[in-house]
């Protein structure tokens, strides 16, 4: 080996270079010539307030979808399934309810749209585009599980016959 060429230290061999002394190490630079913090940092995200308002409303959805789901025993094979920023509701592997922003919607068919149209309820419209198939499911029913299982195997036995609402029987 020549005598230029540098070697790595052994493992716990001491290094020969001087540390830098504490008073230049411990020196930050003024608040005006630091960097802008990394986006996704402690710097930029939520305020305190923010983060536990977003919790609190993730608690909240995750109870009345807990809620959802023992209204829903007894029904048969029931499952929620995370989907597009709210939960998608499935009866033997049936799509036919949506949860979204705590409120439950149920899909409509010609036998079963009139009984939400009476009551007032309002189509799902989460981003200014309404499903005309799937309508809000009126509060009483929700409370009252037996009745609630009755509006959800309507609705379960609607599936697949939702064209029929938007172009009307032919």
């Amino acid at each position: 080996m020549s005598g230029n060429s540098k070697r790595a230290p052994r493992a716990g061999a001491r290094t020969t270079r001087k540390a830098a002394s504490r008073s230049t190490a411990s020196r930050r630079p003024a608040a005006a010539t630091r960097r802008p913090a990394a986006r996704g940092s402690a710097a930029t995200a939520r305020p305190p307030a923010a983060r536990r308002a977003a919790t609190a409303t993730r608690h909240a959805a995750g109870l009345f979808n807990d809620f959802v789901a023992d209204q829903l025993t007894g029904l048969g094979e029931v499952e929620m399934r995370a989907m597009f920023g709210g939960h998608g509701i499935y009866l033997d592997g049936r799509f036919f309810g949506i949860v979204h922003k705590s409120r439950l919607y149920f899909r409509v068919g010609p036998a079963t749209i009139k009984s939400y149209r009476e009551r007032g309820m309002k189509e799902f419209n989460p981003y200014g585009k309404p499903l005309t198939t799937y309508y809000e499911v009126p509060p009483e029913v929700q409370e009252e599980g037996a009745e609630l299982r009755r509006w959800a195997q309507a609705s379960a036995r609607t599936t697949g016959r939702a064209a029929q609402i938007r172009r009307g029987p032919r």
